[in-house]
């Protein structure tokens, strides 16, 4: 098992921040503040964290909030976030992929899991962002090549495959 609390590599390299980086910087600032005093509701389990990740789109800007984790042996799905906001970082809309953290567990009774499966609200009804984005994080981790989402809306379910980084649908 692979222990999350050492770091492959460290970067100890100092340099100043470019013109676009301080852009980004300022502009997730913005959007802290406005969730951390907003009616967000945010909440992060005990011995889980929250990452941020921000992403310039078009003329907006995109901030993905997904629970991540040191501890070993799980996959932290669910407890996520999208909030969207414009070029100064006023909040214009957000959504709550999950309605729950849904810790994947990779070790059950002493036994290795193979695959890994959730499901979705109907209001939910394909798999998001937030969910590659963490299997990415932590999927290979695990010798895991796939992970499924039950969509209850199309009752179907689609899964991700991390080598093609392809989603196939089935019945």
């Amino acid at each position: 098992t692979k222990n999350l609390n050492i770091p492959d590599a460290q970067i100890s390299e100092k340099r100043s921040l470019t013109v676009f980086e301080n852009e980004l910087l300022s502009v997730k600032k913005n959007m802290i503040e406005q969730i951390v005093n907003g009616e967000y509701n945010l909440s992060c389990p005990e011995g889980f964290s929250l990452n941020l990740i921000l992403m310039p789109v078009n003329n907006t800007y995109r901030l993905y909030i997904n629970t991540g984790t040191s501890q070993n042996d799980v996959i932290p799905f669910g407890n996520d976030y999208l909030f969207i906001a414009d070029k100064s970082g006023k909040i214009q809309t957000w959504k709550k992929y999950h309605s729950r953290l849904i810790p994947a567990y990779t070790v059950l009774s002493g036994d290795e899991v193979v695959s890994i499966s959730h499901s979705h609200l109907k209001t939910e009804p394909f798999i998001s962002p937030t969910d590659i984005c963490t299997f990415m994080l932590y999927g290979k981790l695990y010798d895991l090549s796939s992970f499924s989402v039950y969509s209850p809306y199309f009752s179907k379910y689609f899964t991700f495959y991390i080598d093609s980084n392809s989603i196939k649908i089935h019945e």
